[in-house]
């Protein structure tokens, strides 16, 4: 389990990298009707190992 900082108890303030949730930081995800299997999420942008998706 990660837990992610809050911004009025993390020292650091708005400079901490562990806030991407509180900053709206998130992969461009777009929705698409595929043929014989429904709706699909998918990913505007090539999604690298690792990298936030929200």
């Amino acid at each position: 389990t990660q837990t992610e900082c809050v911004l009025d108890h993390c020292s650091t303030g708005y400079k901490c990298g562990n806030q991407r949730m509180q900053q709206g930081v998130q992969a461009a995800l777009a929705l698409d009707s595929t043929p014989g299997k429904g709706i699909a999420l998918m990913a505007d942008d090539l999604i690298e190992k690792g990298e936030f998706v929200a």
